[in-house]
């Protein structure tokens, strides 16, 4: 069963001060503005990892503890213990080969049942717990209109591979991605919930090139990881763009799946948004291909949309502040293109969605939870978002 993840937001460690000078971090108020213990003791952390990289540039991890919209426990060597009522949280930031990071103010944001599910930073909420499972019919009919995807652009350079529970590679600058400018694309590993006996090891070309080879415990229903590629589309002030100054948002891609009786996965995009400067405040999941998942909450209505059919599922009721919201196609598609703007207005004009709501960032991979005991492979051979604005709105800057 899919579990509601926190997002992962992979920043440079120059953004990530300037998102806490705004008072905002992963996606999660800090009290007080930039000013309170926990915002320094997060600089301290930021600037102390930031100089033991800035000689060559590398990942940095910093974890914290997270309860009413503060930050505790903030460290980047080892996971913190975290106090009662408060729900653990990571970051991964790439420390700059040039230059220490300087508190001023950066562009923004980035993890289902993994942000790449929400929160995998403030989220991939809790880990899933094994949950009754339920095989979507496949099919070889195509659900969405696949007219003509565009085709993923050239691989860019070598190849870069990593095994690591938090491996990164990127960021990206990728024509085939709408508002990819170098520093808010990445493919990521995102293992947010790791159980004994499974591996994963991405290797990535680009965005639209990539693969991971995954190892999960036969029988297993929790979802372990969510590979995916993730592009940002938080504004520059740290705040959701709004869906109205969207004129279309379209995206295709093309996957190779594996097909074992054991398998336990879906493909799927994982969709965060808000409202105002409540960012990332609800996680919206479009499922394209399933084998063996439940999405999380309850099938709450059908829906038609652009000719394609979908069964809605939601955490809570229709208009409920934060509910989870899954999309799943009638029949699967293991390559295809969906229309993510109209499908996001349909569930705001319906009230899945809060009006007003904007668009922090959109991911697409699978959430994997078996792979029957061996090794499988899950590729992306073609992946793409087209995003034109209306008009005088900066909508993919």
């Amino acid at each position: 069963m899919s579990a509601h993840r926190r997002p992962k937001r992979l920043l440079p460690l120059a953004a990530m001060l300037g998102l806490m000078a705004t008072a905002a971090y992963g996606g999660y108020a800090v009290a007080n503005s930039g000013h309170t213990p926990a915002a320094s003791g997060l600089a301290e952390t930021v600037n102390l990892a930031g100089a033991q990289g800035s000689a060559s540039g590398h990942t940095v991890t910093i974890y914290a503890c997270l309860a009413g919209g503060n930050l505790s426990h903030i460290s980047a060597a080892t996971a913190p213990k975290c106090p009662v009522r408060s729900v653990p949280v990571r970051w991964t930031g790439q420390s700059s080969p040039s230059s220490p990071a300087h508190a001023a103010p950066s562009s923004a944001p980035s993890s289902s049942a993994s942000p790449s599910k929400a929160p995998t930073a403030p989220a991939s909420s809790a880990p899933a717990s094994g949950a009754p499972a339920s095989s979507m019919p496949a099919s070889s009919a195509p659900a969405t209109a696949p007219a003509d995807p565009p085709s993923s652009p050239a691989a860019q350079g070598k190849a870069c591979v990593t095994s690591a529970l938090n491996g990164t590679c990127g960021p990206y600058s990728y024509p085939g991605i709408s508002g990819s400018n170098g520093s808010q694309t990445n493919v990521i590993q995102d293992v947010w919930n790791p159980i004994k006996g499974a591996s994963q090891t991405l290797t990535a070309s680009s965005p639209g090139s990539w693969s991971v080879s995954a190892n999960m415990p036969a029988g297993n229903t929790a979802v372990v990881s969510y590979p995916d590629t993730q592009q940002i589309y938080t504004t520059t002030k740290n705040t959701p763009n709004p869906l109205s100054g969207y004129a279309s948002i379209t995206s295709s891609y093309a996957g190779n799946s594996p097909a074992g009786a054991h398998d336990d996965y879906e493909a799927a995009y994982d969709i965060w948004a808000g409202t105002g400067s409540n960012n990332y405040a609800q996680e919206i999941m479009i499922w394209v291909d399933n084998h063996g998942q439940t999405p999380a909450g309850s099938a709450v209505a059908s829906a038609t949309i652009d000719g394609v059919g979908y069964k809605i599922w939601s955490t809570s009721k229709a208009g409920a502040v934060g509910n989870t919201v899954s999309m799943v196609l009638n029949s699967n598609q293991p390559s295809g293109s969906v229309n993510v703007l109209d499908d996001l207005k349909w569930l705001e004009s319906n009230g899945y969605m809060p009006a007003g709501s904007g668009l922090n960032q959109i991911d697409f991979g699978w959430e994997i939870c078996s792979t029957g005991g061996v090794p499988e492979t899950f590729a992306l051979s073609q992946y793409g978002i087209k995003a034109t604005c209306t008009s005088g709105s900066a909508c993919t800057s």
